[in-house]
């Protein structure tokens, strides 16, 4: 299976290759995004807000599909491909108004819908 090829998360949640798919991304996210043995749930109930064991996630993703729109597994130790750079620190203006209220909002829009 291609890493980056996540044609099976759209796929029905009973079929055999969307588990094969549960289970190669809770493997990457064990290993890449773990704290102690919890990742954060990416399933559309939960949408990154709870931290469960492998086996409470694996249930969710079953039960309820990963959150619409969670292509790219940052919150699970993957790195962005748009090619930004999150490290560089040479561009800070720290009289810039930070927009917190638009910032949690564009993150969190698709769990209310």
């Amino acid at each position: 299976m291609d890493p980056r090829d996540r044609g099976w998360m759209k796929l029905p949640r009973w079929s055999d290759v969307y588990n094969d798919g549960v289970n190669d991304f809770l493997d990457k996210a064990m290993a890449k995004g773990a704290r102690g043995n919890q990742i954060c749930c990416p399933c559309k109930k939960c949408c990154f807000r709870y931290w469960f064991q492998r086996d409470g996630v694996y249930d969710h993703l079953i039960a309820f599909g990963f959150t619409d729109g969670y292509d790219e597994w940052i919150f699970h130790g993957e790195e962005p491909s748009s090619g930004i750079n999150v490290n560089d620190d040479d561009d800070h203006d720290f009289n810039e108004h930070d927009d917190i209220d638009g910032l949690l909002h564009d993150t969190f829009e698709r769990c209310t819908r």
